[in-house]
């Protein structure tokens, strides 16, 4: 079975009102579809641990579940269309992941729900009805 792949997809995050903005103006999130690898790779797999009484029964666990936007939105944007700040420097871009590094703490939001919109992405399944 041959299935149709789209290998380049954008997103118009709701942050800080940006789908209310004429098209033109809002922020638009290229992004692309990664590896099963790559998946493995971005997207880890929680921590579970069990405790047991001497008898080889369950006494309770724990399990850590943690997610880190950082390597999803590296692995997956491509760039980004109008996004950015100005201040006395002068403007400055986020444009690429890397960007995100040195923007101010206003875009830490954006990042999460940049990173939680891919996590989302890459936990879809695919529709296996026939």
């Amino acid at each position: 079975m041959i299935i149709q792949i789209a290998t380049e997809l954008t997103y118009v995050p709701k942050w800080n009102s940006n789908r209310d903005l004429p098209a033109d103006e809002q922020i638009v999130a290229h992004y692309k579809v990664i590896s099963i690898k790559d998946k493995g790779r971005v997207l880890k797999k929680p921590d579970v641990e069990f405790q047991y009484d001497p008898a080889g029964q369950v006494k309770g666990g724990s399990v850590a579940i943690s997610f880190d936007r950082k390597p999803v939105i590296a692995a997956m944007l491509t760039r980004l269309d109008n996004c950015g700040w100005k201040d006395k420097t002068g403007e400055h871009a986020i444009i690429r992941a890397i960007d995100f590094d040195e923007a101010p703490t206003a875009f830490d939001s954006l990042a999460d729900e940049l990173g939680e919109f891919f996590r989302s992405e890459l936990e879809k399944k695919l529709d296996e009805k026939n």
